[in-house]
Protein backbone atom coordinates (compact mmCIF):
# COMPACT_ATOMS: atom_id res chain seq x y z
CA UNK A 1 0.00 0.00 0.00
CA UNK A 2 1.39 3.66 -1.05
CA UNK A 3 2.58 6.08 1.32
CA UNK A 4 2.87 9.22 -0.66
CA UNK A 5 -0.19 10.42 -2.02
CA UNK A 6 -0.61 14.17 -4.19
CA UNK A 7 -3.34 15.70 -2.47
CA UNK A 8 -6.75 16.98 -4.02
CA UNK A 9 -7.20 20.18 -4.70
CA UNK A 10 -9.30 21.24 -2.24
CA UNK A 11 -6.03 20.75 -0.03
CA UNK A 12 -3.86 22.26 -2.14
CA UNK A 13 -5.61 25.43 -2.05
CA UNK A 14 -5.94 25.66 1.93
CA UNK A 15 -2.20 24.82 1.71
CA UNK A 16 -0.90 26.81 -1.22
CA UNK A 17 0.33 29.78 0.71
CA UNK A 18 3.36 27.66 2.72
CA UNK A 19 4.49 26.74 -0.35
CA UNK A 20 6.89 29.23 -0.03
CA UNK A 21 10.31 28.44 0.88
CA UNK A 22 12.03 31.70 1.99
CA UNK A 23 15.65 30.55 3.57
CA UNK A 24 17.88 27.49 4.19
CA UNK A 25 16.19 26.86 7.92
CA UNK A 26 13.08 25.96 6.08
CA UNK A 27 14.00 23.36 3.85
CA UNK A 28 15.76 21.61 6.89
CA UNK A 29 12.71 21.83 8.87
CA UNK A 30 10.02 19.94 6.39
CA UNK A 31 12.73 17.38 5.91
CA UNK A 32 12.92 17.11 9.44
CA UNK A 33 9.59 16.63 9.80
CA UNK A 34 8.97 14.54 7.37
CA UNK A 35 11.73 11.97 8.45
CA UNK A 36 10.11 11.91 12.12
CA UNK A 37 7.00 10.87 10.08
CA UNK A 38 8.93 8.04 8.56
CA UNK A 39 9.47 6.80 11.89
CA UNK A 40 12.49 7.64 12.45
CA UNK A 41 14.72 6.90 15.55
CA UNK A 42 18.35 8.50 13.91
CA UNK A 43 18.57 11.40 12.09
CA UNK A 44 21.63 13.25 10.62
CA UNK A 45 21.75 16.40 9.16
CA UNK A 46 25.16 18.01 7.09
CA UNK A 47 25.15 21.46 6.26
CA UNK A 48 27.49 23.91 4.28
CA UNK A 49 28.01 27.53 3.63
CA UNK A 50 24.75 28.54 5.45
CA UNK A 51 22.71 26.01 3.61
CA UNK A 52 23.14 27.09 0.28
CA UNK A 53 26.07 24.97 -0.96
CA UNK A 54 24.81 21.77 0.59
CA UNK A 55 22.18 20.32 2.97
CA UNK A 56 21.99 16.65 3.52
CA UNK A 57 19.26 15.09 6.10
CA UNK A 58 19.73 11.42 6.15
CA UNK A 59 16.94 9.39 8.45
CA UNK A 60 16.71 5.35 9.15
CA UNK A 61 12.67 5.60 8.75
CA UNK A 62 10.52 3.28 6.56
CA UNK A 63 11.79 4.68 3.33
CA UNK A 64 10.25 5.21 0.04
CA UNK A 65 9.59 2.30 -2.15
CA UNK A 66 10.83 2.95 -6.22
CA UNK A 67 7.06 3.40 -7.60
CA UNK A 68 6.76 6.10 -4.93
CA UNK A 69 9.76 8.09 -5.65
CA UNK A 70 8.41 10.29 -8.36
CA UNK A 71 5.20 10.78 -6.15
CA UNK A 72 8.15 12.36 -3.19
CA UNK A 73 8.79 15.13 -5.87
CA UNK A 74 5.75 15.62 -6.52
CA UNK A 75 4.21 19.58 -6.23
CA UNK A 76 1.49 19.16 -3.34
CA UNK A 77 2.75 15.53 -2.07
CA UNK A 78 5.64 15.59 0.00
CA UNK A 79 8.52 17.71 -1.17
CA UNK A 80 8.35 21.79 -2.21
CA UNK A 81 12.41 22.39 -3.20
CA UNK A 82 11.88 23.08 -6.70
CA UNK A 83 14.17 25.79 -6.39
CA UNK A 84 17.18 23.89 -6.50
CA UNK A 85 19.19 20.67 -7.28
CA UNK A 86 18.70 17.65 -5.09
CA UNK A 87 18.76 14.13 -4.93
CA UNK A 88 16.61 11.46 -3.35
CA UNK A 89 17.54 8.46 -2.36
CA UNK A 90 16.06 5.99 -0.46
CA UNK A 91 15.11 1.73 0.48
CA UNK A 92 11.85 0.43 2.37
CA UNK A 93 13.40 -2.97 2.29
CA UNK A 94 16.73 -2.80 4.11
CA UNK A 95 18.78 -5.51 2.38
CA UNK A 96 21.09 -2.30 1.73
CA UNK A 97 19.34 -1.97 -1.98
CA UNK A 98 17.63 1.39 -2.81
CA UNK A 99 16.87 3.85 -5.29
CA UNK A 100 17.91 7.11 -5.99
CA UNK A 101 16.30 9.95 -8.17
CA UNK A 102 17.84 13.41 -8.87
CA UNK A 103 16.08 16.52 -9.84
CA UNK A 104 17.34 19.64 -11.06
CA UNK A 105 14.87 22.75 -10.83
CA UNK A 106 11.61 20.75 -9.82
CA UNK A 107 12.61 18.63 -12.98
CA UNK A 108 12.69 14.63 -12.31
CA UNK A 109 15.60 12.99 -13.70
CA UNK A 110 15.81 8.85 -14.16
CA UNK A 111 15.47 6.72 -11.52
CA UNK A 112 18.64 4.48 -11.03
CA UNK A 113 19.68 1.83 -8.32
CA UNK A 114 22.01 2.32 -5.19
CA UNK A 115 23.04 1.37 -2.41
CA UNK A 116 21.56 2.44 0.44
CA UNK A 117 20.18 1.46 3.73
CA UNK A 118 16.67 1.12 4.95
CA UNK A 119 15.47 4.88 5.27
CA UNK A 120 15.67 8.13 3.24
CA UNK A 121 18.61 10.33 2.16
CA UNK A 122 17.54 14.21 0.75
CA UNK A 123 20.36 16.37 -0.61
CA UNK A 124 20.22 19.76 -1.49
CA UNK A 125 22.63 21.33 -3.64
CA UNK A 126 23.11 24.91 -5.17
CA UNK A 127 19.69 26.35 -3.47
CA UNK A 128 18.21 29.25 -4.93
CA UNK A 129 20.31 28.76 -8.07
CA UNK A 130 17.98 29.83 -10.61
CA UNK A 131 16.12 32.30 -8.25
CA UNK A 132 18.94 34.71 -8.17
CA UNK A 133 16.89 37.39 -6.34
CA UNK A 134 15.53 35.48 -3.45
CA UNK A 135 19.12 34.43 -3.09
CA UNK A 136 19.90 38.25 -3.10
CA UNK A 137 18.10 39.07 -0.40
CA UNK A 138 18.82 35.88 2.14
CA UNK A 139 21.39 36.97 5.12
CA UNK A 140 24.85 36.62 5.58
CA UNK A 141 26.40 32.85 5.58
CA UNK A 142 26.51 33.15 9.32
CA UNK A 143 22.63 34.25 10.55
CA UNK A 144 21.45 31.82 8.01
CA UNK A 145 23.55 29.19 9.66
CA UNK A 146 22.59 30.38 13.29
CA UNK A 147 19.30 30.17 11.87
CA UNK A 148 19.44 26.31 11.32
CA UNK A 149 20.82 25.84 14.52
CA UNK A 150 17.79 27.39 16.08
CA UNK A 151 15.54 25.32 13.87
CA UNK A 152 17.19 21.76 14.53
CA UNK A 153 17.33 22.74 18.30
CA UNK A 154 13.80 23.23 18.52
CA UNK A 155 12.71 20.41 16.47
CA UNK A 156 15.33 17.82 18.70
CA UNK A 157 13.64 19.31 22.17
CA UNK A 158 10.41 17.71 21.31
CA UNK A 159 11.63 14.00 20.61
CA UNK A 160 13.80 12.59 23.22
CA UNK A 161 13.35 9.08 21.61
CA UNK A 162 15.66 10.24 18.14
CA UNK A 163 19.13 10.32 17.89
CA UNK A 164 20.26 13.19 15.66
CA UNK A 165 23.42 14.87 15.06
CA UNK A 166 24.19 18.15 13.19
CA UNK A 167 27.30 18.88 10.87
CA UNK A 168 27.89 22.26 9.84
CA UNK A 169 31.20 23.34 7.76
CA UNK A 170 32.43 20.03 8.99
CA UNK A 171 32.35 20.47 12.31
CA UNK A 172 29.85 18.24 14.77
CA UNK A 173 27.25 20.64 16.73
CA UNK A 174 24.55 18.20 17.83
CA UNK A 175 25.33 14.93 18.30
CA UNK A 176 22.38 13.79 20.94
CA UNK A 177 21.91 10.34 21.76
CA UNK A 178 18.20 8.83 22.16
CA UNK A 179 17.78 9.02 26.33
CA UNK A 180 14.34 9.06 28.30
CA UNK A 181 12.91 12.12 28.93
CA UNK A 182 11.95 15.33 27.53
CA UNK A 183 13.61 16.71 31.00
CA UNK A 184 16.80 14.59 29.57
CA UNK A 185 16.84 16.23 26.23
CA UNK A 186 16.37 19.56 27.66
CA UNK A 187 19.75 18.87 29.66
CA UNK A 188 21.42 18.15 25.94
CA UNK A 189 20.52 21.13 24.33
CA UNK A 190 20.26 23.73 27.70
CA UNK A 191 22.47 22.34 30.03
CA UNK A 192 22.22 20.09 32.79
CA UNK A 193 22.77 23.12 34.80
CA UNK A 194 19.18 24.58 33.54
CA UNK A 195 17.78 21.49 33.40
CA UNK A 196 18.21 19.85 36.41
CA UNK A 197 16.38 23.19 38.05
CA UNK A 198 13.32 22.94 35.89
CA UNK A 199 9.96 22.94 37.63
CA UNK A 200 7.41 20.34 36.46
CA UNK A 201 3.73 21.79 35.96
CA UNK A 202 1.41 19.17 35.00
CA UNK A 203 -2.10 19.92 33.80
CA UNK A 204 -4.96 17.53 32.20
CA UNK A 205 -8.60 17.70 30.65
CA UNK A 206 -10.67 15.56 29.11
CA UNK A 207 -9.41 16.90 25.52
CA UNK A 208 -5.87 18.31 26.58
CA UNK A 209 -2.93 17.86 28.56
CA UNK A 210 -0.01 19.74 29.11
CA UNK A 211 3.79 19.37 30.86
CA UNK A 212 5.57 22.65 31.35
CA UNK A 213 9.11 22.73 32.35
CA UNK A 214 9.96 26.17 33.89
CA UNK A 215 12.54 27.85 35.37
CA UNK A 216 12.19 28.46 39.14
CA UNK A 217 12.28 32.17 40.00
CA UNK A 218 15.75 32.64 41.41
CA UNK A 219 16.60 31.40 37.51
CA UNK A 220 14.53 34.12 35.96
CA UNK A 221 16.27 36.63 33.67
CA UNK A 222 15.37 39.47 31.99
CA UNK A 223 15.93 37.86 28.16
CA UNK A 224 15.33 34.53 28.54
CA UNK A 225 16.97 32.06 25.88
CA UNK A 226 14.71 29.17 25.80
CA UNK A 227 10.66 30.00 25.44
CA UNK A 228 9.14 26.75 23.48
CA UNK A 229 5.89 26.10 22.77
CA UNK A 230 5.01 22.69 21.06
CA UNK A 231 1.55 21.85 19.95
CA UNK A 232 1.17 18.21 19.32
CA UNK A 233 4.90 18.01 19.08
CA UNK A 234 5.09 20.75 17.02
CA UNK A 235 6.49 24.07 17.28
CA UNK A 236 4.40 26.80 17.16
CA UNK A 237 3.78 30.38 18.43
CA UNK A 238 0.51 31.22 20.40
CA UNK A 239 -0.14 34.55 21.75
CA UNK A 240 -2.48 32.44 24.46
CA UNK A 241 -0.09 30.23 25.75
CA UNK A 242 2.48 32.95 25.99
CA UNK A 243 0.27 35.20 28.24
CA UNK A 244 -0.76 32.62 30.07
CA UNK A 245 2.36 31.49 31.45
CA UNK A 246 3.50 34.80 31.52
CA UNK A 247 0.78 35.89 33.39
CA UNK A 248 0.63 33.46 36.05
CA UNK A 249 4.66 33.39 36.30
CA UNK A 250 4.64 37.20 37.59
CA UNK A 251 2.75 36.16 40.53
CA UNK A 252 5.80 35.18 41.76
CA UNK A 253 8.58 37.62 40.40
CA UNK A 254 8.91 40.94 39.18
CA UNK A 255 7.44 41.32 36.07
CA UNK A 256 10.69 42.88 34.34
CA UNK A 257 11.97 39.06 34.54
CA UNK A 258 10.98 35.93 33.08
CA UNK A 259 11.76 32.51 32.60
CA UNK A 260 13.24 30.06 30.34
CA UNK A 261 10.15 27.27 29.44
CA UNK A 262 9.62 24.75 27.52
CA UNK A 263 5.90 23.69 26.97
CA UNK A 264 4.32 20.52 25.38
CA UNK A 265 0.82 21.23 24.85
CA UNK A 266 -0.96 17.75 24.05
CA UNK A 267 -4.71 18.80 21.98
CA UNK A 268 -7.32 17.07 19.99
CA UNK A 269 -6.40 18.47 16.59
CA UNK A 270 -10.18 19.43 15.83
CA UNK A 271 -9.52 21.98 18.55
CA UNK A 272 -6.93 23.94 16.43
CA UNK A 273 -6.82 25.64 13.15
CA UNK A 274 -3.25 25.41 11.77
CA UNK A 275 -3.94 27.42 8.61
CA UNK A 276 -3.88 31.00 9.85
CA UNK A 277 -0.20 31.26 9.34
CA UNK A 278 1.96 30.66 5.88
CA UNK A 279 4.67 28.42 7.20
CA UNK A 280 1.98 27.13 9.89
CA UNK A 281 4.22 28.95 12.99
CA UNK A 282 1.03 30.11 14.37
CA UNK A 283 -1.98 28.01 15.10
CA UNK A 284 -5.44 29.51 16.21
CA UNK A 285 -7.57 27.69 19.33
CA UNK A 286 -10.96 27.27 18.91
CA UNK A 287 -11.33 28.42 22.67
CA UNK A 288 -8.28 31.17 23.27
CA UNK A 289 -9.64 32.02 26.64
CA UNK A 290 -9.66 28.33 27.55
CA UNK A 291 -6.34 27.79 26.74
CA UNK A 292 -4.83 30.99 28.76
CA UNK A 293 -6.82 29.45 31.63
CA UNK A 294 -5.64 26.09 31.40
CA UNK A 295 -1.96 27.59 31.10
CA UNK A 296 -2.86 30.03 33.63
CA UNK A 297 -3.74 26.96 36.21
CA UNK A 298 -0.95 24.91 35.23
CA UNK A 299 2.01 26.72 35.84
CA UNK A 300 -0.07 28.89 39.08
CA UNK A 301 -0.26 24.96 40.65
CA UNK A 302 2.88 23.92 39.64
CA UNK A 303 4.60 26.82 40.98
CA UNK A 304 2.72 27.13 44.62
CA UNK A 305 3.67 23.48 45.04
CA UNK A 306 7.11 23.77 44.37
CA UNK A 307 7.15 27.01 46.87
CA UNK A 308 5.32 25.53 49.59
CA UNK A 309 8.22 22.63 49.41
CA UNK A 310 11.09 24.98 49.11
CA UNK A 311 9.58 26.51 52.75
CA UNK A 312 8.04 23.27 54.09
CA UNK A 313 9.51 23.10 57.61
CA UNK A 314 12.11 19.74 58.16
CA UNK A 315 11.52 18.84 62.15
CA UNK A 316 14.38 17.16 63.39
CA UNK A 317 14.66 15.75 66.96
CA UNK A 318 18.16 16.01 68.91
CA UNK A 319 18.79 13.81 71.26
CA UNK A 320 17.33 15.13 73.95
CA UNK A 321 14.01 14.98 72.50
CA UNK A 322 13.67 18.89 71.74
CA UNK A 323 12.49 19.50 68.08
CA UNK A 324 14.14 21.22 66.14
CA UNK A 325 12.54 23.27 63.00
CA UNK A 326 15.20 24.51 59.90
CA UNK A 327 14.07 25.25 56.48
CA UNK A 328 15.44 23.67 53.16
CA UNK A 329 17.31 26.47 50.94
CA UNK A 330 15.08 27.67 47.86
CA UNK A 331 17.98 26.43 45.64
CA UNK A 332 16.82 23.06 44.12
CA UNK A 333 19.80 20.59 44.49
CA UNK A 334 22.63 20.24 41.92
CA UNK A 335 21.49 16.64 42.74
CA UNK A 336 17.57 16.67 41.72
CA UNK A 337 16.84 13.61 39.24
CA UNK A 338 16.34 14.15 35.78
CA UNK A 339 14.01 11.24 35.81
CA UNK A 340 10.85 12.56 34.77
CA UNK A 341 7.20 10.80 36.83
CA UNK A 342 5.89 8.15 34.73
CA UNK A 343 2.02 9.70 34.36
CA UNK A 344 4.09 12.41 31.90
CA UNK A 345 2.19 12.61 28.35
CA UNK A 346 5.47 12.61 26.33
CA UNK A 347 6.67 9.78 24.90
CA UNK A 348 9.34 8.36 26.46
CA UNK A 349 11.40 4.99 25.36
CA UNK A 350 13.16 3.18 27.45
CA UNK A 351 17.32 3.67 25.72
CA UNK A 352 20.38 4.09 26.93
CA UNK A 353 22.00 7.90 26.80
CA UNK A 354 25.55 9.17 26.87
CA UNK A 355 25.96 12.39 28.82
CA UNK A 356 28.02 14.76 27.58
CA UNK A 357 31.24 15.08 30.57
CA UNK A 358 33.74 17.77 30.24
CA UNK A 359 37.26 16.40 29.73
CA UNK A 360 39.59 15.96 32.70
CA UNK A 361 41.92 19.03 32.21
CA UNK A 362 41.73 20.65 35.23
CA UNK A 363 42.73 18.89 38.68
CA UNK A 364 39.09 20.44 40.51
CA UNK A 365 36.77 19.56 41.96
CA UNK A 366 33.11 19.75 40.64
CA UNK A 367 32.15 22.27 38.37
CA UNK A 368 29.49 22.67 41.56
CA UNK A 369 31.82 22.72 44.33
CA UNK A 370 34.56 25.22 41.61
CA UNK A 371 31.65 27.64 41.43
CA UNK A 372 30.60 27.61 45.64
CA UNK A 373 34.57 28.34 46.24
CA UNK A 374 35.09 31.04 43.66
CA UNK A 375 31.84 32.81 45.16
CA UNK A 376 33.05 32.72 48.67
CA UNK A 377 36.91 33.51 47.80
CA UNK A 378 36.37 36.60 44.69
CA UNK A 379 34.41 39.36 44.97
CA UNK A 380 35.39 42.29 41.83
CA UNK A 381 33.89 45.49 43.25
CA UNK A 382 32.64 47.93 40.88
CA UNK A 383 35.57 50.23 39.30
CA UNK A 384 35.44 52.58 36.56
CA UNK A 385 38.56 53.48 35.36
CA UNK A 386 41.79 54.84 37.09
CA UNK A 387 42.91 57.93 38.81
CA UNK A 388 45.62 59.18 40.70
CA UNK A 389 43.86 58.57 44.46
CA UNK A 390 43.21 55.21 45.16
CA UNK A 391 42.21 52.93 47.44
CA UNK A 392 42.58 49.46 47.72
CA UNK A 393 39.96 46.91 48.19
CA UNK A 394 40.57 43.18 48.56
CA UNK A 395 39.36 40.65 45.88
CA UNK A 396 40.09 37.53 47.96
CA UNK A 397 43.41 36.82 45.87
CA UNK A 398 45.82 38.81 47.59
CA UNK A 399 46.00 41.43 45.20
CA UNK A 400 44.38 44.79 45.32
CA UNK A 401 41.76 46.32 42.68
CA UNK A 402 42.22 50.16 42.85
CA UNK A 403 39.09 51.67 43.19
CA UNK A 404 38.74 55.58 42.42
CA UNK A 405 37.66 58.34 45.00
CA UNK A 406 35.61 61.20 43.48
CA UNK A 407 34.07 64.33 44.88
CA UNK A 408 31.08 63.82 46.80
CA UNK A 409 27.77 64.10 45.08
CA UNK A 410 24.53 64.85 46.43
CA UNK A 411 22.36 61.84 44.79
CA UNK A 412 19.57 59.12 45.70
CA UNK A 413 18.76 56.02 43.87
CA UNK A 414 14.94 55.45 43.02
CA UNK A 415 13.67 51.62 42.51
CA UNK A 416 17.34 50.25 42.30
CA UNK A 417 17.06 51.83 38.52
CA UNK A 418 17.79 55.47 38.39
CA UNK A 419 20.17 58.14 39.99
CA UNK A 420 18.55 61.53 41.06
CA UNK A 421 21.19 64.40 41.98
CA UNK A 422 19.99 68.19 41.97
CA UNK A 423 22.14 70.01 39.59
CA UNK A 424 22.01 74.55 39.12
CA UNK A 425 18.81 74.92 37.90
CA UNK A 426 16.99 71.79 37.71
CA UNK A 427 17.03 67.90 38.22
CA UNK A 428 19.21 65.74 36.64
CA UNK A 429 18.02 61.45 36.54
CA UNK A 430 20.36 58.85 34.83
CA UNK A 431 19.46 55.84 34.07
CA UNK A 432 22.17 53.44 35.62
CA UNK A 433 22.11 50.56 33.29
CA UNK A 434 22.44 53.20 30.06
CA UNK A 435 25.11 54.90 31.75
CA UNK A 436 27.22 52.07 32.59
CA UNK A 437 26.81 50.76 28.90
CA UNK A 438 27.86 53.91 28.10
CA UNK A 439 30.84 54.14 29.80
CA UNK A 440 31.74 50.49 29.38
CA UNK A 441 31.30 50.78 25.45
CA UNK A 442 33.94 53.32 25.19
CA UNK A 443 36.53 50.92 27.33
CA UNK A 444 35.73 48.56 25.24
CA UNK A 445 36.45 49.95 21.89
CA UNK A 446 39.96 51.75 23.62
CA UNK A 447 40.84 48.17 25.15
CA UNK A 448 40.34 46.43 22.06
CA UNK A 449 42.70 48.90 19.82
CA UNK A 450 45.19 49.66 22.75
CA UNK A 451 44.68 45.67 24.44
CA UNK A 452 45.67 46.93 27.42
CA UNK A 453 42.76 46.01 29.61
CA UNK A 454 43.87 44.22 32.42
CA UNK A 455 43.06 40.62 34.02
CA UNK A 456 41.80 39.38 37.34
CA UNK A 457 42.49 35.60 37.62
CA UNK A 458 40.23 33.98 39.54
CA UNK A 459 41.01 31.32 42.34
CA UNK A 460 38.97 28.46 40.56
CA UNK A 461 38.01 28.85 37.35
CA UNK A 462 34.24 28.87 36.73
CA UNK A 463 32.52 26.37 34.43
CA UNK A 464 29.35 26.33 32.93
CA UNK A 465 27.04 25.12 29.94
CA UNK A 466 25.87 26.59 26.67
CA UNK A 467 23.72 25.93 24.00
CA UNK A 468 25.97 24.74 20.92
CA UNK A 469 25.09 27.94 18.70
CA UNK A 470 26.15 30.65 21.84
CA UNK A 471 29.47 27.95 22.91
CA UNK A 472 30.41 28.52 19.03
CA UNK A 473 29.91 32.20 18.82
CA UNK A 474 31.60 32.44 22.46
CA UNK A 475 34.97 30.57 21.16
CA UNK A 476 34.36 32.32 17.74
CA UNK A 477 34.75 35.92 19.46
CA UNK A 478 37.85 34.35 22.33
CA UNK A 479 40.36 36.78 20.92
CA UNK A 480 37.80 39.98 21.50
CA UNK A 481 37.13 38.13 24.52
CA UNK A 482 41.07 38.18 25.83
CA UNK A 483 41.63 41.78 24.73
CA UNK A 484 38.86 42.83 27.10
CA UNK A 485 40.33 40.94 30.24
CA UNK A 486 38.44 37.14 29.94
CA UNK A 487 40.50 34.39 29.90
CA UNK A 488 38.39 31.54 28.79
CA UNK A 489 38.79 27.87 27.45
CA UNK A 490 36.78 25.12 25.79
CA UNK A 491 35.94 22.53 28.68
CA UNK A 492 34.59 19.66 26.50
CA UNK A 493 30.61 18.96 25.39
CA UNK A 494 28.93 22.09 25.86
CA UNK A 495 31.15 23.50 28.59
CA UNK A 496 33.10 26.54 28.91
CA UNK A 497 35.91 27.40 31.50
CA UNK A 498 36.39 31.41 32.93
CA UNK A 499 40.35 31.63 34.34
CA UNK A 500 39.98 35.53 34.25
CA UNK A 501 37.75 38.47 34.21
CA UNK A 502 38.09 42.62 33.52
CA UNK A 503 39.95 43.96 36.44
CA UNK A 504 37.20 46.45 35.84
CA UNK A 505 33.50 46.17 35.78
CA UNK A 506 30.93 43.90 37.64
CA UNK A 507 32.15 40.56 37.41
CA UNK A 508 31.45 38.87 41.01
CA UNK A 509 31.97 35.17 40.74
CA UNK A 510 27.89 34.70 40.68
CA UNK A 511 27.55 37.03 37.61
CA UNK A 512 30.46 35.77 35.00
CA UNK A 513 27.84 33.42 33.73
CA UNK A 514 24.67 35.73 33.24
CA UNK A 515 26.94 38.38 32.41
CA UNK A 516 28.64 36.34 29.32
CA UNK A 517 24.96 34.62 28.24
CA UNK A 518 23.78 38.61 28.19
CA UNK A 519 26.68 39.28 25.83
CA UNK A 520 26.40 36.41 23.41
CA UNK A 521 22.14 36.67 23.63
CA UNK A 522 23.04 40.72 22.73
CA UNK A 523 25.33 39.92 19.88
CA UNK A 524 23.05 37.39 17.97
CA UNK A 525 20.11 39.85 18.98
CA UNK A 526 21.74 43.21 17.28
CA UNK A 527 20.17 44.96 14.81
CA UNK A 528 21.78 48.41 14.68
CA UNK A 529 22.97 48.81 11.52
CA UNK A 530 25.95 51.19 12.84
CA UNK A 531 26.69 48.44 15.03
CA UNK A 532 26.55 45.63 12.73
CA UNK A 533 28.71 47.45 10.44
CA UNK A 534 32.06 46.76 12.42
CA UNK A 535 32.71 43.77 14.25
CA UNK A 536 34.89 45.98 17.12
CA UNK A 537 31.48 48.42 17.75
CA UNK A 538 29.94 44.48 18.00
CA UNK A 539 31.78 43.00 20.51
CA UNK A 540 32.02 46.30 22.80
CA UNK A 541 28.28 46.73 22.22
CA UNK A 542 27.50 43.36 23.68
CA UNK A 543 30.24 43.31 26.41
CA UNK A 544 29.13 46.46 27.37
CA UNK A 545 25.35 45.39 27.99
CA UNK A 546 26.13 42.03 29.44
CA UNK A 547 28.62 43.52 31.96
CA UNK A 548 27.05 46.96 32.74
CA UNK A 549 25.03 46.73 35.99
CA UNK A 550 21.27 45.92 35.84
CA UNK A 551 18.15 47.39 37.19
CA UNK A 552 17.54 46.14 40.52
CA UNK A 553 21.24 46.54 41.74
CA UNK A 554 21.69 48.69 44.85
CA UNK A 555 24.24 51.04 44.44
CA UNK A 556 26.08 52.83 47.61
CA UNK A 557 26.71 56.29 47.58
CA UNK A 558 30.42 55.84 46.09
CA UNK A 559 29.38 53.50 43.50
CA UNK A 560 26.66 56.36 42.28
CA UNK A 561 29.12 58.70 42.63
CA UNK A 562 31.90 56.76 40.43
CA UNK A 563 29.14 56.51 37.64
CA UNK A 564 27.82 59.82 37.45
CA UNK A 565 31.97 61.16 37.36
CA UNK A 566 32.80 58.45 34.61
CA UNK A 567 29.66 59.13 32.61
CA UNK A 568 30.52 62.71 32.11
CA UNK A 569 34.05 62.12 31.61
CA UNK A 570 33.22 59.88 28.59
CA UNK A 571 32.90 61.08 24.63
CA UNK A 572 29.21 60.80 24.50
CA UNK A 573 27.53 60.59 27.82
CA UNK A 574 23.95 61.49 26.60
CA UNK A 575 23.32 58.27 24.87
CA UNK A 576 24.14 54.63 25.12
CA UNK A 577 25.79 52.44 22.38
CA UNK A 578 22.19 51.77 20.85
CA UNK A 579 21.06 55.39 21.13
CA UNK A 580 18.84 55.74 24.37
CA UNK A 581 19.46 58.64 26.21
CA UNK A 582 21.48 58.07 29.66
CA UNK A 583 20.10 61.49 31.32
CA UNK A 584 16.99 63.33 31.30
CA UNK A 585 17.46 66.72 33.19
CA UNK A 586 13.87 68.98 34.44
CA UNK A 587 14.27 72.41 35.02
CA UNK A 588 13.09 74.04 37.38
CA UNK A 589 10.81 76.04 35.09
CA UNK A 590 9.17 72.56 34.29
CA UNK A 591 8.86 71.65 37.68
CA UNK A 592 6.99 74.71 38.41
CA UNK A 593 4.81 74.04 35.65
CA UNK A 594 3.78 70.75 37.13
CA UNK A 595 2.93 72.56 40.38
CA UNK A 596 0.98 75.16 38.54
CA UNK A 597 3.37 77.80 39.40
Amino acid sequence: MGHIKVLDRAVIEQIAAGEVIDRPASIIKELLENAIDAGATRIDIAVEHGGLALIRITDNGSGIAQDELILAVTRHATSKITQSTFKISSSDIGDGMGWSLPVEGGIPLSIEPCNHLRGTSVEVRDLFYNLPARKKFLKSEKSETMAITRIVEQVVLAFPSIQFTATINGKRYFDLPQVDTIRMRIAQVAGSEIASKLVHCRAETDDMAVDIFIAPPEQARSRPRYQNLYVNLRRIESDSVNSGVRESYSRFIESSFRPDWFCYLDIDPAKIDVNVHPTKQQIRFDDEKGIFSFLYRAVKNGMTIFRDEQFEPIEETSSGGLKIISYPTLEPSHSQSLAEPKESTIRSFQSPSTPLTPRPTLAFTSPERVREQSVMQTSIPLSLGSSETRVGVSSGHGATIPETVYEQINCFQVHKRYIVTPVKDGVMMIDQHAAHERILYEQCLNGLVSNTVESQQLLYPITFELPAEEKDILLTMREFFEKTGFEIQDFGGNTVAVYAVPATGTFKSTHVKDSIEEMLHQFIEEDDETILSSSHRRFAASYACGAAIKFGHDMPQQEMNSLIHQLFGSENPNICPHGRPTIIKLTLDELGKRFLR
